[in-house]
């Protein structure tokens, strides 16, 4: 059940077992490529295994799938930033504030 395996490699997350995360993270994007919050938690992983360039492939097909989560463009933000694409960075901070403001405008907030 994919819904278990997401739950368990988002332990595994907060747990840092980020190895551990990604085995998972990867069977339920074979399952479901159109999970977001798969991609998201695999740029994740691949941040903080020094991974750079997986990460921001990862971020970047969260954002793609799900545009309207502000957070996925704030780890995108931070990856750019932390590897000196500063100009990259301050494009995907703006562009999370604009999704965040624009969710809160209709009522809602991001998730």
């Amino acid at each position: 059940d994919p819904d278990i395996i997401i739950e368990l490699s988002d332990s595994l997350v907060t747990a840092e077992d980020y190895l551990g995360a990604t085995t998972f993270l990867k069977k339920v994007i074979a399952l479901h490529p159109d999970n977001s919050h798969a991609y998201y938690q695999l740029g994740t992983c691949c941040e903080a295994t020094g991974q750079i360039e997986e990460a921001k492939n990862s971020y970047k097909k969260a954002i793609d799938l799900e545009p309207r989560q502000a957070i996925y463009y704030q780890a995108l933000g931070f990856v750019y930033e932390n590897s000196g694409s500063h100009k990259d960075a301050i494009a995907c901070f703006k562009k999370a504030m604009d999704v965040d403001r624009s969710q809160k405008s209709r009522g809602g907030g991001a998730k």
